[in-house]
């Protein structure tokens, strides 16, 4: 909500578990969100503001130019004889709705401002997307194990049906994504006591190892922000349409 204060690990895990809950992944918000944030973009700044490779970003963008969600120009090229070099390309209106279904989901509106008072950043909404998806993609993570290993973070001795709840993803990826980190090293396990002799134990409460701290802190790196800046969401006062082109 408007004036809500949130630190970096919160805003990194509220974006995950929209892209979980919404059935996207990652790199296409980044790269949407690039297009919608900077028109006339070519595939190779899309690399540079995702840390995509330039395989993977070109594929993102033909599969969001055959949705329609962007579109692109063709630059002219320098002979006659000659291919076009580069393909500029532009959010579609179809694209502008499907970012605020997503920021809908989110929580927030396109006039809010995202401010982070000890650095003086200001940033729009869709700017904060932006920056937020990259985090994920420059670790080439999926929003999922972010999500879950984010909750972890923020809620420790949570068992695989809080995951549930917390998350948005089914009981199923949950099991199977804490079983991956906890394999990887992120995570770490207290089995429940068994309630009889005999029995296993029900449930199993996970907890954050420093491994998993290292790695959350390499994905919310990449916000430039330092692990103790809040930031603040607040009003815009002043410009337009934030999707007008």
């Amino acid at each position: 909500m408007k004036g809500e204060v949130l630190n970096p690990v919160e805003m990194v895990h509220r974006l995950a578990c929209c892209c979980t809950q919404e059935g996207v992944m990652a790199s296409e918000v980044a790269v949407l969100t690039a297009v919608a944030a900077q028109p006339s973009i070519a595939s190779g700044m899309v690399v540079k503001r995702t840390g995509l490779s330039a395989p993977n970003t070109i594929r993102v963008l033909n599969l969001l130019a055959d949705t329609g969600d962007v579109t692109f120009v063709l630059e002219k090229p320098v002979r006659v004889d000659h291919p076009p070099v580069r393909r500029h390309f532009f959010v579609t209106a179809g694209g502008m709705k499907r970012i605020r279904r997503f920021l809908c989901a989110l929580g927030w509106e396109e006039g809010w401002v995202f401010l982070v008072p000890e650095l003086g950043v200001r940033m729009n909404a869709v700017e904060m997307v932006s920056r937020l998806a990259c985090c994920c993609t420059r670790e080439r993570l999926m929003a999922s194990q972010v999500a879950v290993l984010t909750a972890v973070v923020r809620q420790p001795s949570i068992t695989s049906a809080m995951m549930e709840r917390v998350t948005g993803l089914s009981l199923t990826n949950s099991i199977r994504i804490l079983n991956y980190l906890t394999e990887a090293g992120d995570v770490t396990f207290i089995p429940e006591k068994e309630p009889r002799l005999g029995r296993r134990p029900m449930k199993r409460h996970f907890y954050v190892t420093p491994g998993g701290i290292s790695t959350v802190r390499q994905v919310v790196g990449h916000l430039g922000w330092g692990g103790f800046n809040g930031v603040r969401i607040t009003g815009e006062t002043e410009g337009g349409d934030l999707f007008r082109l």
